[in-house]
């Protein structure tokens, strides 16, 4: 379960992605990550393209990792919050 902090971080970056176009530190994304790998966000299911990865957390956040491939680099990933109840 995510402690109260975490899910205002969550809660936070879902507004910001709501309010403008959203953009993220490292260490905001490796904060996520972090919850990803502690298992507090669990996977929900595979977009069509395989572009995007949709997963929610047992408080109700849906965040998707949208994969951009830049010309001639590697893909990045990008963090979005797309839901929140």
């Amino acid at each position: 379960m995510l402690c109260e902090k975490d899910q205002e971080f969550l809660y936070a970056i879902w507004k910001n992605n709501h309010l403008n176009m959203p953009t993220y530190t490292n260490g905001e994304y490796e904060r996520v990550e972090k919850l990803n790998r502690l298992g507090l966000i669990r996977r929900l299911k595979m977009a069509k393209t395989c572009k995007q990865r949709m997963e929610l957390t047992d408080e109700g956040v849906v965040l998707a990792v949208v994969r951009a491939r830049e010309k001639g680099e590697k893909a990045l990933d990008k963090l979005i919050v797309v839901g929140y109840w």
